[in-house]
């Protein structure tokens, strides 16, 4: 009796088996993996802005930027850091949206609330939650995808004389067919048509290289879309039912070249490869899907976004729970802010401030008191407040408004602008601003980059006439004579120190009324400046404080 066919039988079964198993315990691995990492900082923040900003790009430039935080705003605040520290989303178009997101401020309550309902699923079901990121992250991230890219001017993308290329696919079939009726003739057309498809496959396919591993990422988007739609989803507001909706534009389009443009094939692969060069399948292909997504170019972008909201809104629940504490901010309709537990988001071990802003004012304060720091913790807020609806403080109450600032200014080398004046072009950009729209302004050290007499005139011309607009402004400063000068139009607000033999201690609290003292002699004597110098500028202060006048040194 040959026993060998039941051997083979066995070995089979065997090695299936194995290969069960390896792939089930890599799916455990991977949803062990998904559970411990949720609600955890990000790990992964070395990576380029640069690979990720093109859908804003896009965006941008082809809409409305009217409620967009510009890029004095962004840089001011050192968004590039929050958004990294934000960012746990499992797939490009996640992270692409989450960052336009934070530059378009979202005026629609309304629109906050549709996200908030989709957060607040995913975190009352955590069994369907799981699931989702199990399907986003086989999605994955893939830099300059180009996605978004199809979003505005898709028909651009398309290649010439589509026709052409149709024909050239099928030469090589019929001249296998004409070998069997004239085999020289058939052999000799089967050959240059192989030939010519061939160096029209690589002459094309190396400008669309790019274009064809986009197309395999659409693929790949689409697959995870359509196994998304098959979790059970109850309640979750718009957002899966735009992806359902319009998922169904593209039902026709499969396993798109799932294979194209990847590195390291199998034998299999390659052979595959060399079919699909000599039949032009990946160019037909490609012209094929961008036809279709030309054609149903809304139903791509909203596909796109619904996709982006949802990896959006699980990153923007495992954020929440990554942090001390968070709050749902409230909006209103007057000009003020209220804030308990405020912070900054990036500073390790934060002190928490709380208050309430009801007009503009002034902060004053020493060195290193901590002025700027809540200034810009205040407009951080302001910002995630009407884009992923989550502030880091216990409470947080504002009105809707396009959140500005002013505040590290430096000289423009290439644009030959001093430090004044790009102070100036900073300021006038807000002034322009707040004719259309009403703005929450933060202004860190007016007009720092002059003379004092006249940076004190200047400032305190600008201040009031800020005063008279539809705008709320917080300023931080050290010129403690803007208090007194606008201390009918702006409410005073300080930082303080306590001074004393070892060294100088911050309280970092937020406290009504202007600042009474100074710290930056006392700060040289801490560093180890000499006593002469010191005792010569404490001197020359303490006169200076007396007569209005500088002694001559």
């Amino acid at each position: 009796m040959d026993f060998r066919p039941f051997i083979i039988f066995i070995a089979l079964f065997i090695i299936s088996m194995t290969i069960g198993i390896l792939i089930e315990r890599i799916k455990r691995k991977t949803k062990a993996n998904l559970i411990k990492s949720f609600g955890t900082p990000p790990k992964n923040t070395d990576y380029e802005i640069a690979s990720i900003e093109n859908y804003h790009f896009y965006t941008e430039k082809n809409t409305d930027t009217s409620n967009q935080i510009d890029a004095i705003t962004w840089n001011d605040l050192d968004m590039d850091s929050i958004f990294k520290r934000i960012n746990a989303c499992h797939s490009s178009v996640g992270e692409e949206y989450l960052y336009h997101t934070l530059h378009e401020q979202q005026f629609d309550a309304e629109k906050l609330l549709e996200r908030e309902k989709l957060i607040e699923y995913l975190d009352t079901h955590p069994k369907q939650r799981v699931q989702i990121q199990i399907y986003l992250t086989k999605l994955g991230k893939s830099q300059f995808n180009g996605l978004s890219a199809y979003i505005h001017n898709p028909k651009s993308k398309l290649l010439k004389y589509p026709n052409l290329y149709r024909l050239l696919a099928v030469i090589p079939i019929i001249a296998i067919g004409i070998i069997f009726f004239n085999s020289f003739a058939g052999i000799m057309l089967t050959v240059l048509s192989m030939l010519a498809n061939s160096i029209i496959y690589f002459r094309l396919k190396l400008k669309m290289e790019q274009e064809l591993n986009t197309i395999s990422y659409f693929s790949s988007m689409l697959w995870s879309s359509r196994k998304i739609m098959k979790i059970k989803t109850e309640n979750t507001g718009q957002f899966f039912v735009e992806m359902k909706k319009h998922l169904k534009s593209f039902m026709t389009i499969r396993r798109v070249m799932s294979q194209a443009g990847k590195n390291g094939m199998s034998e299999f692969l390659y052979l595959l490869e060399y079919i699909k060069m000599i039949f032009l399948y990946d160019i037909n292909k490609y012209n094929s899907v961008m036809g279709k997504i030309t054609k149903e170019s809304t139903a791509f972008r909203a596909l796109y976004e619904a996709f982006g909201e949802i990896d959006l809104a699980m990153c923007v629940l495992s954020f929440r729970k990554s942090i001390s504490h968070f709050c749902i901010p409230q909006f209103h309709d007057t000009k003020e802010i209220a804030f308990e537990g405020l912070y900054h988001l990036l500073v390790k071990d934060p002190k928490l401030n709380s208050d309430i802003i009801n007009s503009n004012s002034i902060i004053t304060g020493p060195n290193a008191s901590g002025k700027s720091t809540f200034a810009k913790a205040l407009a951080i807020n302001g910002i995630l407040a009407q884009t992923i609806h989550t502030c880091t403080a216990n409470t947080f109450a504002l009105r809707f408004s396009l959140v500005m600032t002013s505040m590290a200014q430096r000289d423009d080398i290439l644009l030959g602008d001093s430090y004044f004046i790009s102070e100036i072009k900073s300021l006038k950009r807000i002034i322009d601003k707040i004719e259309t729209i009403f703005c929450t302004c933060y202004i860190d050290e007016i007009l720092r980059g002059t003379n004092t007499i006249e940076r004190i005139a200047a400032s305190s011309s600008v201040l009031k006439y800020l005063s008279l607009k539809d705008c709320l402004c917080i300023v931080a400063s050290h010129d403690i004579e803007l208090t007194t000068i606008m201390k009918k139009l702006y409410d005073n607000y300080h930082f303080s120190e306590r001074v004393e033999d070892d060294g100088i201690t911050f309280d970092y609290q937020l406290h009504n009324g202007s600042a009474t003292t100074r710290n930056a002699i006392k700060l040289l004597e801490f560093m180890g400046f000499d006593k002469q110098s010191v005792d010569h500028a404490q001197q020359a202060a303490a006169n200076f404080d007396k007569t209005k006048k500088w002694a001559n040194i």
